[in-house]
């Protein structure tokens, strides 16, 4: 049997290698100045569900993630539909505008029929509004920290997606990737340039579920559109190269 240093190793060589033919991948610098505008519509429709809210990982990559079990709703993009699939916490933000990182990031992860994947990001400031998905979660938070086991994993009866309370403002869009292992492509990344607020109290309770930070390294951006989608009426359709 292998060591534990050399088995994390080779682990390390093989995701290395896995990501080094990749051109398009997340997170990465997103910039008011380096976007182009356009007009957009997002339509997301989300109802209540059972779900499995869990931690785990090593101490190099932590995660911390809502998973829902029935159909928590979907997200329609560009005339396709992708049903949510999980939602989980990054600390701190894993993209950055104009410089500036924030506290927390919450990835809301959709897959459509053909396997697609699209994910709605939203970025977190601390201040004195507490956030009310958070809210729902706030017991459970205090169980996950305060087990000794590095993993765990809590039934939730009725966990309400809405209450994420997508920004009704502008958003990032563009093509990358997951930002966790195998970190594949083709990935429709949507960044909400607003960040959203929750309180200290929730900041540190989601922390401490987390056990460790998960931000992956920017990215390069290799030539990549990055588009800034400006909301109008639902009844516009989208224009989009994606």
């Amino acid at each position: 049997m292998l060591p534990v240093k050399i088995v994390s190793f080779l682990c390390l060589v093989f995701l290395a290698d896995a990501t080094s033919g990749l051109k398009h991948q997340s997170p990465i610098a997103l910039s008011f100045r380096g976007s182009v505008g356009t007009p957009g519509v997002v339509d997301t429709t989300y109802r209540s569900s059972s779900a499995i809210f869990e931690n785990g990982g090593d101490k190099d990559h932590r995660e911390l993630t809502v998973g829902f079990l029935g159909d928590a709703g979907q997200f329609n993009l560009l005339r396709k539909i992708y049903h949510i699939e999980n939602v989980h916490f990054h600390m701190p933000s894993e993209h950055t505008i104009d410089g500036i990182r924030y506290p927390m990031e919450i990835h809301v992860v959709h897959k459509n029929s053909e396997g697609n994947i699209a994910v709605i990001g939203l970025l977190y400031d601390i201040g004195p509004r507490a956030n009310p998905f958070i809210t729902q979660l706030e017991h459970y938070l205090s169980g996950l920290a305060s087990s000794p086991e590095e993993s765990n994993a809590v039934f939730i009866r009725t966990i309400n997606p809405e209450l994420l309370q997508i920004p009704s403002d502008m958003f990032f869009r563009y093509n990358g990737s997951l930002t966790t292992p195998p970190y594949s492509e083709n990935v429709v990344w949507n960044v909400y340039s607003q960040p959203s607020s929750l309180t200290t109290n929730q900041y540190s309770a989601v922390k401490a579920a987390l056990k460790g930070e998960n931000a992956r390294a920017l990215q390069p951006l290799n030539n990549r559109l990055v588009q800034l989608v400006q909301l109008v009426r639902s009844d516009f359709h989208e224009r989009s190269s994606f």
